[in-house]
C-alpha cells in the first residue's frame, strides 16, 4: 500500500454503525472493495454486474459492504420497486418526494459514471466501491457536505491514507455533466483532466483511512447515533 504526502479529510456519517464502530474500535476504515476481498478472497460483486441492472433489478445481489454513494443507488432501486424508503429502522424518518427525486438523480448519475469508468479504464477505483477523501480546505469541506446532502448528523475528520488504488479527479466535471449531459465530461473526470485553472479535487481510494487525531475518535465515540 502507498502512503499519503498531503493532508486529507473524510466525511463520517455518525448514524452509520459499520463506519463509526470501526473508527471507534480500530481507528481506521477499509473501503468496501478491500473489505470484501479480505473477507471473501473474491472480487467485489459490483464489477460483474450490468450497471443498468443496479437501478431496476429487484433480484439484485445483496452486498455485505456498501459505500455511501452506492447507498443512493440501492435506495433508488428500492423506491423504483415500490418500497418506501427512509432513515433508521426504529422511528424511521421517511424521505420527502423531493429527496426521493434527488436520490434517483444521483443514482442515475453514478450509474453513468460507472459505465464510462469501465470504458475509460476499468482498473480505476469505482465511485461505488471506494472511500472519498478531499484535501483539507474550506471548499473541500463544502464539497463533501454537498456529496452527502441527506446526512444531517456527521463529522469531518483529518485522516491518513493507505491505498491499493486511487484516482484524483476534478469534481467540477460532475456539475458540468449535470448541466450538459455530456459523456465527454465523465470521460474527462476519469482521465484526471482539470476542468479549469481552479480545480476542486476529490480522491477515490480503494484502501484504508485512519484518523489523525485522538479528539476526532473521541468525538465519534460520544456522538455516534446521537441526535
Amino acid at each position: 500500500m502507498t502512503n499519503q504526502t498531503q493532508n486529507f479529510i473524510y466525511f463520517i456519517d455518525l448514524t452509520e454503525p459499520i463506519v463509526c464502530l470501526n473508527l471507534i474500535n480500530t481507528n481506521q476504515l477499509s473501503s468496501p472493495s478491500l473489505t470484501h476481498y479480505i473477507t471473501y478472497k473474491t472480487e467485489y460483486p459490483l464489477y460483474n454486474i450490468n450497471p443498468d441492472d443496479l437501478l431496476t433489478d429487484i433480484n439484485l445481489t445483496r452486498f455485505g459492504f456498501v459505500s455511501p454513494r452506492f447507498q443512493y443507488v440501492i435506495l433508488s432501486n428500492w423506491s423504483t420497486n415500490g418500497l418506501k424508503i427512509g432513515i433508521g429502522t426504529i422511528n424511521t424518518k421517511y424521505y420527502s418526494n423531493s429527496d426521493i427525486i434527488r436520490i434517483h438523480r444521483i443514482a442515475k448519475l453514478e450509474v453513468e459514471f460507472e459505465k464510462v469508468r469501465r470504458k475509460v479504464d476499468s482498473n480505476l477505483p469505482s465511485r461505488l466501491t471506494c472511500i472519498y477523501v478531499a484535501e483539507d480546505n474550506v471548499d473541500s469541506r463544502n464539497m463533501l457536505k454537498n456529496m452527502f446532502f441527506n446526512k444531517k448528523h456527521f463529522h469531518i475528520a483529518s485522516v491518513n491514507l493507505k491505498y491499493v488504488k486511487s484516482h484524483k479527479a476534478d469534481s467540477k466535471w460532475i456539475s458540468d455533466y449535470e448541466k450538459t449531459n455530456s459523456i465527454s465530461s465523465i470521460e474527462k473526470y476519469w482521465k484526471g483532466i482539470d476542468f479549469d485553472n481552479n480545480p476542486q479535487y476529490e480522491y477515490l481510494i480503494e484502501g484504508i483511512v485512519s484518523l489523525n487525531k485522538i479528539e476526532d475518535r473521541e468525538y465519534i465515540k460520544n456522538e455516534f447515533n446521537a441526535e
